[in-house]
């Protein structure tokens, strides 16, 4: 992970970097072409390089798939709005641009029914994973995510009220992430990752075995 709060400086975000780095941390292991579906669904393998990555999201989108995408896992369904697509959304910059100002927004909308920042960041951090204000709290991701954080809870809120000014100066950005909780069984995929495979009929791609077993 040596050189992740590097990159995220590089890239010109200043509001809660200390935070982003922890959450690529979880969610990809700092890994900027990481890919996961969402649903009862998995990938039979890992992409191997950027365009297999594209090639493996264009199919899952095209598709209906929801998936999650990049260095802090990016949500298919906010690609459109944020003016990203299958392939830009693994350019690690764009990556975490658009994750920071997601996070941002779902700590503004928690500032609006919690005057107590720390009680808003944390709820910020359960909307960022799941869309919601406590089931990130009750899947435990909160808890990874400050467990990964060089900063206390404490900090984090101070850090965020710091960050708030600094965001005000950042050229607009884009943002995404997931809608919703993430359930994974089923495992979709093939050997191949050419364009072609892509295209065969849902028979030929899925995986026949399927045992629900339920992540973030």
């Amino acid at each position: 992970m040596t050189g992740l709060s590097g990159l995220i400086a590089a890239c010109g975000i200043v509001a809660h970097a200390d935070l982003l780095d922890a959450i690529v941390r979880v969610e990809s292991g700092g890994n900027p072409i990481a890919l996961r579906v969402n649903g009862a669904v998995e990938l039979v393998r890992v992409p191997r390089d950027l365009d297999d990555a594209a090639a493996m999201a264009r199919w899952l989108a095209t598709h209906g798939y929801s998936f999650d995408a990049g260095l802090a896992q990016v949500n298919s369904a906010n690609l459109a709005r944020l003016g990203l697509d299958t392939s830009s959304v693994f350019e690690p910059c764009a990556n975490l641009r658009a994750a920071s100002r997601l996070l941002e927004e779902c700590y503004e909308r928690a500032l609006q029914r919690w005057d107590d920042m720390e009680r808003a960041m944390t709820a910020a951090l359960s909307c960022y994973n799941t869309g919601h204000f406590t089931h990130g709290v009750r899947n435990g991701y909160v808890s990874s995510v400050r467990a990964a954080s060089s900063l206390a809870p404490q900090s984090i809120a101070t850090d965020s009220a710091k960050t708030k000014a600094a965001r005000r100066r950042d050229a607009p950005r884009p943002a995404g992430r997931r809608s919703g909780a993430v359930d994974r069984g089923q495992r979709i995929g093939n050997a191949q990752p050419r364009d072609e495979v892509f295209a065969m009929a849902p028979a030929e791609v899925f995986d026949a075995s399927s045992s629900e077993k339920t992540a973030r």
